[in-house]
C-alpha cells in the first residue's frame, strides 16, 4: 500500500497539480475547528471548480 505522498508524486504532472491545489484549499479550512455550514459549502465550491478547470483543460 502506497503512502499518499508516493500516491501524489507517482501521479502525472497535471493530477500534481490538481492535487496541490485542492490540498492548499483544505489547509486553509484547518483553521477553524469547524466550519460553519455556508463557509463548508464555498470550501467544497472551489475544490469542484479546481477540478472542473483543470479537467476541461
Amino acid at each position: 500500500m502506497k503512502t499518499p505522498s508516493e500516491v501524489i508524486q507517482s501521479a502525472s504532472p497535471e493530477a500534481q497539480s490538481v492535487i496541490n491545489k485542492v490540498l492548499k484549499i483544505q489547509q486553509e479550512g484547518k483553521h477553524y475547528r469547524v466550519l460553519p455550514t455556508d463557509m463548508e459549502r464555498d470550501f467544497c465550491e472551489r475544490i469542484i471548480k479546481v477540478i472542473k478547470d483543470e479537467v476541461k483543460t
